[in-house]
C-alpha cells in the first residue's frame, strides 16, 4: 500500500508501543527465568503475539478496505 501499517493511523501508532516485537519479548522471558516459571512466560508470549497478530490483521483489512473503496 505503499507506506507502513504502523503509520497508516494515530492507533497503529499507539498501538506499535506495546505490539508483539522480539526485542519485548526478551522482558517476559528475562522476568520468567527470575522467578522461575519461564513457562509462564511462553504462555504470556504466546497470547500477546496472538492478540498481536489479531489486531494487526483487522487494522490491515480496514485499511485495504478503504483504500479499495477509495478507488471505486
Amino acid at each position: 500500500m505503499g507506506r507502513s501499517l504502523d503509520d497508516s493511523g494515530g492507533f497503529e501508532r499507539k498501538f506499535r508501543r506495546i505490539a508483539g516485537r522480539r526485542n519485548l519479548y526478551n522482558i517476559p522471558i528475562l522476568v520468567g527465568i527470575l522467578l522461575g516459571v519461564p513457562l509462564y512466560s511462553l504462555i504470556f508470549i504466546l497470547f500477546h503475539s496472538g492478540i498481536t497478530a489479531i489486531v494487526y490483521s483487522a487494522r490491515a483489512i480496514k485499511h485495504m478496505y478503504v483504500m479499495d473503496r477509495k478507488k471505486a
